[in-house]
């Protein structure tokens, strides 16, 4: 089971790799399918090369360091530190994380700029709250909140169902091997600190699948 797990891993960190270079909201496979026409390397069997920027002027900027020219190491992105991050969670406080764990986890471990989407505009996401408080101002520092998530307003977010949590929840499947309905638990607990609807039901549809 451990090679299984570290070869799902392996997969999953190179995936997000692979497709850094043209991860943009405003992009399409069509415009990526003709930049990759015009260079003959049409469909793609290995990462982008550099050679693409020309013809894809959306090109994500960190091409410069996940293309396959250049490649040296996993580059930062979000998709990949929230896995990690939640791999630190379960190290640190088990199955039985708390809503309160999480936020701490995040507000010691993340910026601001490593938040995005839901995670960072939802109303019920203290990491965004405490960090951007504290960081105008110190003595939000040692703010604490109430550990139920119905203590949050729940405001339109446009944000709210997107797909993010769904590439948290590695970790939780990991931990849940061949039990499913525990692996959608988990995701559902992390993902609903700053989801709502699709947003969850995503996180713990993927989560189940990983883990079977």
């Amino acid at each position: 089971a451990s090679n299984r797990v570290r070869t799902a891993f392996l997969a999953s960190v190179s995936g997000c790799i692979l497709g850094k270079p043209v991860e943009r909201r405003d992009g399409t496979h069509e415009q990526i399918r003709a930049a990759l026409e015009a260079l003959g390397q049409f469909p793609a069997d290995f990462y982008f090369s550099q050679d693409i920027v020309p013809h894809y002027p959306r090109a994500h900027p960190s091409w410069r360091t996940c293309c396959r020219e250049t490649i040296r190491f996993v580059e930062s992105d979000d998709d990949i530190d929230y896995k990690l991050m939640n791999l630190m969670l379960l190290e640190k406080h088990g199955l039985g994380f708390t809503a309160t764990d999480i936020d701490r986890l995040w507000w010691r471990n993340f910026t601001l700029g490593h938040i995005f989407a839901g995670e960072r505009r939802s109303p019920r996401s203290e990491p965004g709250v405490l960090q951007l408080r504290a960081g105008m101002h110190k003595s939000t520092l040692y703010w604490t909140v109430d550990d139920h998530l119905d203590a949050w307003s729940d405001l339109l977010n446009p944000f709210d169902e997107r797909c993010g949590p769904l590439t948290h929840v590695d970790p939780f499947a990991y931990a849940s091997l061949g039990r499913p309905m525990q692996a959608a638990q988990l995701a559902w607990r992390e993902s609903s600190r700053t989801h709502r609807r699709t947003g969850i039901y995503a996180a713990m549809y993927i989560a189940a699948a990983i883990a079977l």
